[in-house]
């Protein structure tokens, strides 16, 4: 899966819509998208190594207060959310969970590396047996 950035209007939106639509107060909305919004970059961030930052949570506010136009149905908000939520799910581990995560792929990189030590070996030793029977 590819994951992307999402924008801030797209945010906008989803923040208009939360107040709309479920009767979210305005500063719990703001909230949760800043939240959601810092998720996202650390995906993107942990993912593909890119710069991004979320400029604070002032600037945040300022940048999604006054944009956007609510989704007309829920059901486009609900799919808005499940599309934000599927961009961050990396970002959902603690810290202690990422350091375990990067000790297994360090265990699994020394696997595959032991394992291509060995295939090369095995080629190597197929290839004499072949020059000896030649």
């Amino acid at each position: 899966m590819k994951h992307r950035c999402f924008t801030l209007k797209e945010l906008a939106v989803i923040h208009k819509s939360l107040i709309k639509l479920c009767g979210m107060p305005d500063h719990k909305a703001m909230e949760l998208l800043y939240h959601l919004n810092t998720a996202n970059i650390d995906t993107l961030r942990h993912l593909y190594g890119l710069r991004l930052h979320s400029g604070g949570p002032i600037r945040f506010c300022y940048e999604i207060g006054g944009r956007g136009y609510p989704y007309p149905t829920i059901a486009q908000l609900a799919k808005a959310l499940e599309n934000l939520l599927e961009n961050i799910v990396i970002s959902a581990l603690t810290a202690e969970q990422r350091l375990a995560v990067r000790r297994a792929e360090a265990i699994a990189d020394g696997i595959h590396d032991r394992l291509e030590e060995l295939d090369d070996a095995l080629l190597d030793a197929l290839l004499r047996q072949i020059r000896v029977e030649l």
